[in-house]
């Protein structure tokens, strides 16, 4: 097999994630409002438009959607991302972006009486959590 471009990583982590990830945070962070209820968050999405590039992956929008689960603690669950792919002629499966969009799920689990608040200081708390 031959490498046509050597995937660059530092601890796994490839190459201009960590970098985005600390350019959006403080926007997730203002776009959720104070009061906002777990209803509002799950059916309200938002976008973060930049020139972003993962290794040799480029994209200009990030959208965000929140997941949140019922349970008696306030926790993060995890975050998911959603592209398209598409098969290639070697069979073997290539990221392709709608649009130049990448679709992030963020998965929460918590009280229904939480409020928006009350995530943005559990993000706060789990900064680094959160980024990495």
């Amino acid at each position: 097999m031959k490498i046509k471009r050597p995937l660059v990583e530092r601890l796994g982590v490839p190459e201009g994630i960590l970098d985005i990830a600390e350019e959006i945070y403080p926007e997730i962070l203002l776009s959720i409002g104070n009061n906002d209820t777990v209803g509002m968050l799950e059916n309200s999405s938002m976008y973060v438009k930049g020139n972003f590039n993962i290794n040799d992956f480029n994209f200009n929008r990030i959208l965000f959607n929140y997941k949140i689960f019922e349970g008696d603690d306030l926790e993060i669950i995890g975050m998911s991302q959603s592209t398209n792919y598409k098969l290639t002629d070697k069979y073997k499966l290539k990221t392709v972006p709608t649009d130049g969009m990448v679709e992030l799920k963020i998965i929460i689990s918590g009280p229904k009486s939480i409020k928006g608040l009350n995530i943005k200081e559990l993000f706060e708390e789990n900064k680094k959590t959160v980024i990495s």
